[in-house]
């Protein structure tokens, strides 16, 4: 059960009668995506019609408000989930995303209320964020660890392309409670779920709690493991803890490099302009000049679709085949080309051509978002640090991450009033093309590598 350098880690089997519990594991650690899908989606399409009196910026700021949650959480995650374990933090985010829909709901009065909310649910999106992609990549083989690590993106869009569909049902009756309350069902099952789901093994021997850890292994995995191989491995990964990294060896000399490279990529995953297209999406197609129900129809076939298909395709033909670099790279060039003829289409045209065009350029950069970067922004970190400080250098990652996506969020709202559409597109198409020149130079490939032991570096 050693692998490659005398080094030990789990899981170290592929065998038929586990992958049911991989894909447990996979979507279960996931479903938190799906419940920031929904909220995301349903958020343009409730704003569209909101009873409440908002000021264009606290339009920004409510929608964004998710993300400044996750901003204050995701630094911490790794390191509270060290504490308490991977599985209770995942639950204690589905507590929390199956309690927010329903104040969202029944005790949103005004501007304060609202954010408030928003802003603790986001807590939990950043906790779940950082959390998923560990948990799965430390759970899961390690040739097939991509195609597992995405099915958080996967979750992601089918819950924004339900919540795009029922935002649009209730569009009719104006119903902005119940389109958030809605979210609430799907959150409780995934609540279920991840009672089930088993802790990690790893975790728990870090924990000093072996016999429990030798319980899941040999109930879980179908793995008979003797006393031997077991005290191995247990001796194993206690020296990784007790060479535990803090944040002074995130940043050391050795690390400094792909901290930065973290950060960087964080930033520019959001820069990209993706929220403007998953939060106001029925915004746009009101600002084109489309009445309300149809904005929450044309979005909800359209960034819907556009969404959702290309994660399948990614998911499970393109990911384990071209790696993270590959996947980033694909994806800044197409979004790069889609934003940069959509600002030309939306200067020269007008109209039903303009709408159309609009559509198909939608198509094309949620395409090269999802089949890229949406797919393989979960599978980067993990892949990136060593055990000894993976769980800080995720939290650097999605905290970048989350910085981005609230100043994008929270700035769209004034940008398209004052300077257009297609101007904002511009801005967005070129942080993209200095996104592409970064990853190309910087980017390290570790195309079908296993995840980086003990202090070991990428060089």
């Amino acid at each position: 059960m050693a692998t490659a350098d005398n080094k030990i880690s789990l899981p170290y089997i592929d065998r038929s009668k586990v992958v049911r519990l991989f894909w447990l594991i996979a979507i279960s650690g996931a479903l938190g995506g799906f419940a920031a899908g929904y909220d995301t989606g349903v958020i343009g399409d409730a704003i569209n019609v909101i009873s409440i009196k908002l000021t264009t910026e606290e339009i920004g700021l409510t929608a964004s408000g998710l993300l400044l949650g996750a901003l204050f959480s995701s630094i911490i995650a790794g390191q509270i989930s060290d504490i308490l374990g991977r599985k209770w933090i995942l639950v204690f985010d589905a507590i929390i995303f199956t309690l927010m829909p329903i104040l969202l709901a029944l005790a949103t009065f005004n501007f304060a209320t609202f954010m408030a909310w928003r802003v603790i649910e986001g807590f939990a999106l950043g906790m779940d964020n950082v959390l998923a992609g560990i948990f799965i990549g430390e759970m899961v083989p390690t040739g097939k660890r991509n195609k597992y690590i995405a099915t958080q993106q996967l979750m992601t869009v089918i819950g924004a392309f339900l919540s795009f569909w029922i935002g649009y049902a209730l569009t009719f009756s104006l119903d902005w409670r119940l389109m958030f309350a809605l979210g609430a069902i799907p959150a409780a099952i995934i609540l279920i779920i991840r009672f089930r789901i088993p802790e990690s093994p790893r975790w728990l021997i870090s924990a000093n709690k072996p016999e429990k850890a030798k319980s899941v292994i040999k109930n879980s995995f179908k793995v008979d493991i003797i006393d031997e191989e077991f005290d191995n491995l247990y001796k194993a990964i206690k020296k990784e803890v007790n060479h535990e990294g803090t944040w002074k060896d995130v940043f050391s000399k050795d690390m400094r490099k792909y901290a930065f490279i973290a950060i960087i990529i964080g930033l520019f995953v959001q820069f990209s302009g993706i929220n403007t297209f998953i939060f106001y999406s029925p915004e746009i197609f009101v600002h084109l000049g489309y009445s309300k129900i149809n904005a929450a129809f044309t979005s909800g076939w359209s960034t819907g679709l556009a969404e959702l298909w290309p994660v399948f395709l990614a998911e499970f033909l393109l990911i384990n085949r071209m790696g993270t670099k590959k996947a980033f790279l694909m994806g800044a060039a197409g979004m790069f080309t889609s934003m940069i003829v959509s600002s030309v289409f939306l200067l020269e045209l007008h109209g039903t051509a303009l709408g159309t065009a609009t559509i198909v350029l939608i198509f094309l950069f949620l395409f090269f978002f999802e089949a890229g970067y949406g797919v393989a922004l979960w599978a980067f970190s993990p892949e990136i640090f060593p055990t000894n400080i993976r769980g800080r250098g995720t939290s650097l990652f999605m905290t970048a991450d989350s910085l981005a996506g609230f100043i994008v969020t929270g700035t769209f709202p004034t940008m398209l009033s004052r300077i257009g559409l297609a101007y904002t597109m511009d801005i967005y198409g070129i942080i993209t093309i200095i996104a592409f020149v970064f990853m190309l130079i910087f980017m390290p490939n570790r195309k079908n590598k296993p995840l980086l032991e003990g202090n070991e570096s990428i060089e």
